[in-house]
C-alpha cells in the first residue's frame, strides 16, 4: 500500500503539474570523492576531537547538496551548502568555549552563525589571522554566498521552480537551467574549500604533512594530509603559502 502511494507522488512530480526538473552534474562524482579530503583530515588533538564530528557533518550536508540538486531540488540543496560551511564555524566557537557545549546540546539560543562569526574574529587569534591574511580568499567566499542566498530566500523569478512552467521560450528556461547549474558549481566548490579551510583552524597537519619529507618523519597520525589537487582547486596554493 504504501509503496503504491509512493509511486502515485513519484509520477505526480515527474508527469503532473507539479513536476520537478532535474539537473544534469556530470561532475558530481568527483565532488562526492574530493570531500573525502575533508573527512580523512581528523585531528587527534585531544581538546578539539569533538571537531571531527562536526566536519563529518559538514561533509555529509555538501554530498546531500549534491544529491537534493541532480534530484531537482535545488533550493534545498544551496541551502544545504549554506549549511555546511555553518556547521564548521560552529565547531570553531564550540572548540574555543567547550563550556558552552551542554548549552549548545540542550538547543539553547545564541549560537546563530553572525554572532560566532563575531566572536571568533574578535577572540580567537587562529581564526583571525587566517581571515586577515586571506582577505581575497574570503570575500570571494561571501560574494558566492550572497548569491547563494538569493536562491535560498526565494528573490529572482530563476529561483523559482514554477519559472519552468513561466517560461516564454525553451531558450530562455535553458539559459535558467544553465546559470543554475553554473552557480551550483561555484558554490559547491566554495564550500568544500571553505570547510577545509576552516579544518585547518583547528590545526594545519592536513597540510604539514602534504611534505614528503616531513610525514615520514612524524609521528603516527591519525591525519591524513590533503592531495595537491584538491589544495590546487579548492583552496589554492597561493592562499596555502599566505596561510
Amino acid at each position: 500500500m504504501e509503496q503504491n502511494i509512493s509511486d502515485e507522488l513519484q509520477e505526480a512530480f515527474e508527469t503532473g503539474r507539479w513536476k520537478v526538473r532535474k539537473f544534469a552534474l556530470p561532475n558530481a562524482t568527483k565532488y562526492i570523492w574530493d570531500i573525502d579530503n575533508i573527512t580523512w583530515a581528523e585531528t587527534g588533538l585531544i581538546d578539539a576531537f569533538g571537531a571531527n564530528r562536526f566536519f563529518d557533518e559538514a561533509s555529509q550536508m555538501i554530498a546531500n547538496s549534491i544529491y537534493l540538486f541532480q534530484e531537482g531540488f535545488f533550493d534545498a540543496a544551496f541551502y544545504s551548502l549554506r549549511q555546511s560551511i555553518e556547521i564548521s564555524i560552529g565547531t570553531l566557537y564550540l572548540t574555543a568555549n567547550p563550556e558552552k557545549l551542554e548549552k549548545w546540546k540542550a538547543l539553547e539560543p545564541g549560537f546563530e552563525s553572525g554572532k560566532m562569526v563575531c566572536f571568533l574574529k574578535n577572540n580567537e587569534p587562529v581564526f583571525k589571522d587566517i581571515r586577515t591574511k586571506l582577505p581575497t580568499f574570503f570575500k570571494n567566499l561571501r560574494t558566492i554566498q550572497k548569491k547563494t542566498n538569493k536562491y535560498v530566500h526565494k528573490q529572482g523569478f530563476s529561483s523559482f521552480y514554477t519559472t519552468q512552467s513561466y517560461s516564454w521560450s525553451d531558450h530562455r528556461e535553458n539559459k535558467i537551467y544553465s546559470k543554475i547549474i553554473s552557480d551550483f558549481e561555484e558554490t559547491v566548490k566554495a564550500a568544500i574549500g571553505a570547510v577545509a579551510m576552516y579544518r585547518l583552524a583547528i590545526d594545519p597537519l592536513p597540510i604539514i604533512l602534504m611534505d614528503e619529507e616531513l610525514m615520514m618523519r612524524s609521528a603516527d597520525f591519525i591525519t591524513q594530509p590533503y592531495s595537491e589537487e584538491f589544495v590546487a582547486e579548492y583552496i589554492g596554493y597561493k592562499n596555502i603559502e599566505l596561510f
